[in-house]
């Protein structure tokens, strides 16, 4: 009893094609209030946000390369700055990957 035109059976086709697309899961949300008002969870700040050690050092890489790249004396104010700031976030990022390293989980503020 299934219909089948031009020696197609098209509900076992269709069955064929519903099981082999994708599942769709939806957004992440949180509801505010008695109205019912609907957010993202992941722009709200309430949704844990990982932060990834391989990243972490390809960063740290990349500003140790460019303090080193910078000259040993700083004449001008410009580059005073440039090299306080890289060595800043040298230092921060080599206590963000010694903390990863020495601690299960961080959850980001």
């Amino acid at each position: 009893m299934f219909l089948v035109i031009g020696g197609v059976n098209w509900v076992t086709s269709n069955v064929k094609e519903a099981k082999e697309i994708p599942v769709q899961h939806p957004s992440p949300r949180y509801i505010d209030g008695p109205t019912g008002d609907a957010h993202n969870l992941v722009t709200s700040g309430l949704y844990p946000n990982y932060i990834f050690k391989k990243g972490l050092r390809e960063n740290l890489k990349e500003a140790q390369r460019q303090l080193q790249s910078l000259p040993v004396v700083c004449e001008t104010n410009a580059t005073r700055h440039k090299r306080d700031f890289l060595e800043h976030n040298v230092s921060d990022l080599g206590r963000y990957i010694f903390l990863l390293e020495n601690h299960k989980v961080a959850i980001r503020d």
